[in-house]
Formats: structure tokens, sequence, C-alpha cells
């Protein structure tokens, strides 16, 4: 008996109903949210984003690992936080102008879904209850965002209490 195997639709489906970042969310919204979506891969040390470059993409890790990196004029970028398989990147684009705030680069081998956030701007206005979701759900990877640049912070320069 032959298996038949999903095709590519079927499997960004699967993979934005199985991520993280969208657990507990209805059903329909998951639907619409696939229709956004497509599989991006990144080879090694390949830049993802480019801060102060137009902010494109929502990007949700599938495998591998993304470093993200605070730009550091006449210096080394400053590692602002690793991301791993299950962790989302970029909210940049929820806000204008539009731009990245950081650079990421892929460590090793990347796989993700990557989001039209042209259209998903669009989705979250059309559909105000998706759009809360979305917002809570990038408030809360901002809100992590903030606490690794505190803590890289704090070692950078020493906390002076």
């Amino acid at each position: 008996m032959k298996t038949k195997r999903p095709n590519r639709k079927g499997l960004i489906q699967s993979a934005v109903t199985g991520h993280p970042f969208f657990a507990g969310m209805k059903p329909k919204h998951l639907n619409a949210l696939a229709e956004l979506a497509c599989e991006v891969k990144f080879q090694p040390d390949q830049v993802i984003l480019r801060e102060g470059q137009p902010a494109t993409g929502f990007f949700l890790l599938l495998e591998g690992d993304v470093a993200l990196d605070a730009h550091s004029p006449g210096s080394v970028n400053a590692l602002i936080q690793s991301l791993h398989a299950g962790d989302a990147l970029g909210w940049s684009w929820m806000f204008k102008p539009y731009v990245w705030q950081f650079d990421a680069r892929a460590l090793g081998p990347v796989r993700a879904l990557k989001f039209n956030t042209r259209k998903l701007r669009a989705q979250c206005e059309d559909k105000p209850r998706l759009g809360l979701e979305i917002y809570r759900r990038i408030a809360e990877v901002m809100m992590k965002r903030l606490q690794a640049s505190r803590l890289q912070m704090l070692d950078w320069y020493g906390d002076n209490r």
C-alpha cells in the first residue's frame, strides 16, 4: 500500500499549527496565517535580517539556531540573544517605519516559516481578534528581547548599583 505524502501547503499548515508561537490559537486564525507563510532556508553565517533594512518578513524558526546582534559602530556586533527552533524572529514589521532594529544571522543551517508582513498587517487590521492574538504574542517576544538586551548591558558595563 502506497502512502500519500502531504503537499507543500499541508506541510506549511502543519508547521503553523504546531509552532509554539501560535499555541492555543483558533483553527480559523491558524488557517488564515498558513495562507501567508512559505518555507525558507538559510545557510550557516547567512544574514537573515540587517539592522536598518526594510522589515518585510516575520519568521518562525523550525530548525536551527540564529544569532540576534546589535550593531555597534566601529566595533564587532554585540550578541543580544540566541534563538532556536520554536522561537519567533522579527517584530519590526509591526511598527513604522518598518525597519529592522537588529541583525540576525544563521549559526548553522536554518529552516523557518516566513510570513508576508504586508498581508499579515492587513489581516490583523481586518480581523481584530486575530490582530489581538498576534500583537499579544509579539509583545511577549519584545519583552524577552528587552530582558535579553538588559542582561547583555549588565554584562558589558557591570551593575553599578
